[in-house]
């Protein structure tokens, strides 16, 4: 077989690889390459990293340096079984001395590199936070009820819907699914939101959770790039009844156990649980709630019977057990009278 002579060693070898012996071919390459400074631009307040563009999601730093190092790593394509081991080193609040040491094999031999370089980190504010500080939003939820106001558990509720709703969307990729601010006032509550979007699944979780229903109303406040932008209202309205409230309706004296998509209410002359709809409490008359109750004594319990005395006028009322009453003769139970009829609560 004929032998040829390499152009830089001089070594005869049977073949050459891109007009280079074998060892000259491998020693030309680096295994690998990395720029000797990396920057990295980050949010200082919420962490997120801008990258091709955009601000992605808010990450450990040292997380954040390991992507960049594997994005700008550049390895030889004829490597093959290739080892990676990485070291960070923090210099100061924003340089970090990275270590990257490779083992890998190119062509048989086997090759080791070291490679350091220098990440240098920029803070910034990303354009989420930028907006927060800013008082930017695109939607305001106006929190109210109908013909009374929301209770301070409704409010803190429908505060909590809002975050959990907000934090899912954000998850899901709506950077701006934020609040920029909470009103407080006496008809409700006025909650600021970054997209209106999420405004819009707020209120119908809020639905879900509390009843009620809402309206948007849209507002033009300017225009980006030729396109107009909206603000929308969400006018979010909350049951007349609320959990805990005696109604009458549909012939029945009933307690609301609770309010959403439908109202689960409690028949007080039978104890039955019944189920219904939010449409029905339209004709129901408020009787009172549940603290507006009076105590007084179960004097005998018998089979589907019971004597209990009134403690309006203190005569001895016989009347047919609820399925909820569950205390013994001699305690203490509470009661409603509605048109001179007493009704016991749970």
């Amino acid at each position: 077989m004929n032998s040829i002579v390499c152009p830089k060693c001089g070594k005869f070898v049977e073949s050459l690889m891109g007009s280079l012996c074998k060892d000259c071919y491998i020693q030309k390459y680096d295994l690998a390459h990395l720029p000797h400074v990396i920057e990295v631009d980050i949010c200082s307040k919420c962490g997120a990293m801008f990258d091709r563009g955009q601000w992605n999601d808010r990450k450990d730093i040292e997380e954040i340096i390991m992507e960049k190092i594997e994005k700008h790593l550049l390895i030889h394509d004829e490597a093959k079984n290739i080892e990676i081991e990485y070291g960070i080193l923090k210099l100061s609040t924003n340089k970090y001395n990275v270590k990257v040491k490779l083992d890998a094999t190119i062509l048989g031999e086997n090759l080791k590199q070291t490679i350091v370089t220098e990440v240098r980190i920029s803070f910034r504010s990303c354009d989420v936070c930028s907006r927060i500080s800013g008082g930017y939003y695109e939607g305001i939820i106006q929190l109210r009820a109908t013909n009374r106001l929301p209770t301070r558990k409704e409010k803190e509720r429908s505060l909590s819907v809002t975050s959990e709703v907000l934090g899912a969307q954000y998850n899901k990729g709506d950077r701006f699914s934020f609040i920029t601010d909470v009103q407080e006032l006496k008809a409700g509550l006025d909650i600021y939101i970054g997209s209106s979007k999420a405004g819009r699944n707020v209120c119908k979780s809020i639905e879900e959770d509390l009843g009620g229903h809402f309206l948007e109303s849209p507002s033009l406040y300017g225009q980006k790039d030729g396109k107009e932008l909206y603000r929308i209202t969400f006018s979010m309205r909350l049951p007349e009844f609320k959990a805990g409230d005696i109604v009458h309706v549909n012939d029945k004296l009933v307690l609301i156990r609770s309010v959403g998509k439908t109202v689960n209410v409690l028949d007080l002359s039978t104890g039955t649980r019944i189920s219904l709809k939010l449409k029905e409490l339209d004709n129901a008359n408020l009787v009172g709630d549940i603290n507006n109750s009076k105590s007084t004594v179960l004097v005998a319990k018998e089979d589907d019977m019971i004597m209990v005395l009134d403690p309006f006028n203190y005569r001895t009322i016989t009347m047919k057990k609820p399925l909820h009453l569950e205390v013994d003769s001699g305690k203490e139970i509470d009661v409603i009278k509605f048109e001179d009829e007493l009704f016991v609560l749970p």
